[in-house]
């Protein structure tokens, strides 16, 4: 119990600060960000404003919470490394693609909160050499 309570500290860390974000279930975030990529490939933009803001805003939040992770732990009550290892040359936009891609493929998590997927997909796509103790 002790050692579950210590892997999800940090995860339950994250969603409060995406929250409310965070308590969507994760087929709004494939809708609204599905139409931005999509945008994105054609580098035309038919996407709402607020729809472009909300998906840039929220993949950015969560590569924040990552970098305060991987910046020396110099969070409180956490020893917990990196999310995710994006590479250097990784954008905003990189993330929401990888998001997405990760939602179409698997539609099954449409009804898991958005954060959890967002953080699964990122992981996947972007590990660390030093695993991530959620979800192992």
């Amino acid at each position: 119990m002790r050692n579950s309570l210590r892997a999800t500290g940090p995860l339950v860390l994250a969603a409060s600060f995406l929250a409310p974000a965070a308590l969507a279930q994760s087929y709004t975030f494939l809708q609204r960000c599905s139409r931005v990529v999509a945008d994105l490939d054609r580098d035309h933009f038919s996407a709402s404003a607020r729809d472009v803001g909300w998906c840039f805003g929220y993949v950015q939040s969560l590569a924040d919470l990552n970098q305060l992770f991987e910046t020396g732990n110099n969070v409180p009550y956490t020893t917990q490394p990196a999310f995710y290892c994006p590479p250097e040359t990784a954008k905003t936009s990189d993330g929401m693609r990888v998001i997405v891609k990760f939602m179409k493929s698997h539609p099954y998590d449409s009804r898991v909160d958005q954060v959890y997927v967002a953080l699964r997909a990122m992981r996947e796509a972007w590990p660390c050499k030093t695993p991530w103790a959620f979800g192992r």
